[in-house]
């Protein structure tokens, strides 16, 4: 009798480009065409799912992912970790400038309640207390 060797178990990886996704032995376990069968049709299904799910959230399903994916990598691919680190500190300054003009925003609105609640008791005039 000869000795078999248990094969690994291979599964899709997603470390390729999106568009070059390798599936390995991902079907090992189907013993019969049937069930090789059943699974494609699954998966299909799934397919169909997340195209239709994405091309109503306007995506332009699958194909638009992949494209929308794609352009979005060339595009970061432009991008240093320098580059962030120098955007990250300049809106963290200007969130700081723009909550130091909120509080002076406030400040202000704060006055004119004050000036307002002047005016109006001047208005009324000086009640007589003796």
């Amino acid at each position: 009798m000869r000795a078999t060797r248990a094969r690994p178990r291979l599964r899709g990886t997603s470390l390729a480009p999106l568009r070059v996704v390798f599936w390995l032995d991902a079907l090992g376990d189907a013993t019969s065409l049937q069930e090789v069968v059943a699974q494609v049709d699954a998966l299909a299904r799934v397919a169909e799912q997340v195209d239709a799910r994405l091309a109503h959230a306007g995506v332009g399903g699958l194909a638009g992912a992949v494209a929308l994916c794609e352009r979005l990598r060339t595009v970061f691919d432009g991008v240093s970790a320098a580059d962030l680190e120098r955007m990250l500190g300049t809106v963290a300054a200007l969130q700081a400038d723009l909550e130091d003009v909120a509080r002076g925003l406030a400040a202000i609105r704060d006055l004119k309640a004050r000036i307002e609640r002047i005016r109006s008791d001047g208005e009324r005039g000086p009640e007589s207390g003796t």
